[in-house]
């Protein structure tokens, strides 16, 4: 027990020793010798904690936004992509001061961008204007095209083909106001003003609207082709019923060989304002009758030359009947042989008989053209329309004009009277 509290003790007093008298608190340790790295170089633990922090979205603004600008002095010549540069900015930290002062400058390069694509573009649409302004829009669109073909920056490609746009647009417009004009002009028949206005509209516009024109032209033709087939229509059918029966009173008269009769009535018949619609017709069927005029008085004058003298005719049916010519009736149908048969209809003979009546002496040139376009026309106002074309076919070959008397073969008043 002894032993034991005297170990106590001398816990005790060991505990005092250090402790120091009084209960005061012991010194501090000595500092930590700094080491070789940090000696000397100034650097304090607060600038470390400092330098070990992570970067605030100000501060990588501040660095994309120093990058930009260090961009844009390098590539100034390209301002679009320094434009960019500034965006990138903006958009990743559009809430910073840099951002902020990114934007302010985006403003700034699209100001000048604009000016830079609008002096650029000025130019050629300056051009375009002017030829718009001259009616030249075929011109304007082909400068633009030419323009657009060279350019390299989207936005101008747009503003060219946007200007086109535009053009081709109005030319359109303009070229159907021109349209509904000539639309009215041709339903007032007024055909020649109608395509005055298609060409005018188109001539110098663009290559759509030309090609546009050239069909409604063609249409108009058309329009105007029908409009006066189905004039001549109406007018013949007007006509026909106005002389269709005088028609057939005036081919009973040929028959009678009044020729001078029909011929005064044709003419009286042309300068009828009534019939103005079929005067060309009424023209036609004169010729054919003055034609036939001329046969018959080729007959007449050679069986006038041969009275009391000694003749030979051939019938139709292929008889021969010879005697002695004595008389020609007063419209000259008809002759009298003698001592027989008497009176024979010369309508009775032979065709090629009455043909060599009308031929040489004191009648008609055997070898013109127009003594058988003649014979022609008798056979044809006779109702021998075989005949008829025989003879006509001979006068064209020996050149003669036939055009009128074919008229009259053809679609004349008295084709339609002979129903053939």
């Amino acid at each position: 027990m002894r032993r034991l509290n005297g170990r106590l003790l001398a816990s005790v007093a060991a505990a005092m020793l250090i402790g120091g008298c009084g209960g005061s608190a012991a010194p501090p340790p000595p500092a930590a010798a700094p080491s070789p790295a940090t000696r000397g170089s100034g650097t304090t633990p607060e600038k470390r904690q400092s330098e070990t922090r992570e970067p605030t979205p100000e501060d990588n603004a501040r660095a994309l936004l120093e990058e930009a600008q260090r961009f844009e002095k390098a590539r100034a010549d390209r301002p679009d992509l320094v434009l960019a540069e500034f965006q990138d900015v903006i958009v990743r930290h559009p809430f910073t001061e840099s951002g902020r002062k990114a934007a302010s400058r985006c403003v700034e390069l699209e100001a000048s961008l604009m000016e830079a694509l609008n002096r650029e573009f000025q130019v050629p649409r300056e051009a375009a204007v002017k030829l718009r302004n001259e009616g030249r829009w075929g011109d304007a669109v082909a400068g633009l095209r030419t323009f657009l073909s060279t350019a390299t920056k989207e936005i101008l490609k747009r503003r060219a083909n946007a200007e086109i746009a535009f053009t081709e647009n109005e030319a359109r417009r303009l070229y159907g106001e021109a349209v509904k004009k000539a639309r009215e002009a041709a339903k007032g028949r007024a055909f020649d003003e109608a395509a005055a206005l298609l060409k005018t509209a188109s001539e110098r516009s663009t290559s759509e609207v030309r090609d546009g024109a050239a069909r409604d032209l063609v249409n108009l033709d058309e329009y105007r082709r029908a409009g006066e087939a189905r004039k001549a229509a109406e007018a013949t059918e007007a006509a026909q019923n106005a002389f269709g029966n005088r028609a057939h009173r005036l081919l009973k008269r040929l028959k009678e060989r009044a020729y001078a009769e029909v011929v005064t009535d044709l003419d009286l018949a042309v300068k009828d304002p009534a019939l103005a619609g079929c005067k060309d017709r009424l023209a036609a069927d004169r010729a054919a009758v003055v034609a036939a005029a001329s046969f018959w008085e080729g007959v007449q004058k050679n069986l006038k030359a041969r009275l009391n003298q000694e003749v030979a005719l051939v019938t139709a049916e292929g008889k021969l009947i010879r005697g002695t010519l004595k008389r020609i009736q007063e419209n000259g149908s008809a002759i009298r042989i003698e001592p027989s048969p008497g009176d024979v209809p010369l309508e009775s003979l032979h065709p090629d008989q009455i043909l060599l009546f009308a031929f040489g002496r004191d009648g008609l040139p055997e070898q013109a053209g127009a003594s058988y376009a003649a014979a022609g026309m008798w056979f044809f106002l006779e109702g021998r329309n075989d005949l008829s074309r025989l003879e006509l076919a001979t006068a064209r070959e020996l050149g003669a004009d036939v055009e009128a008397l074919e008229a009259a073969w053809r679609r004349g008043f008295f084709r339609s009277a002979l129903g053939k």
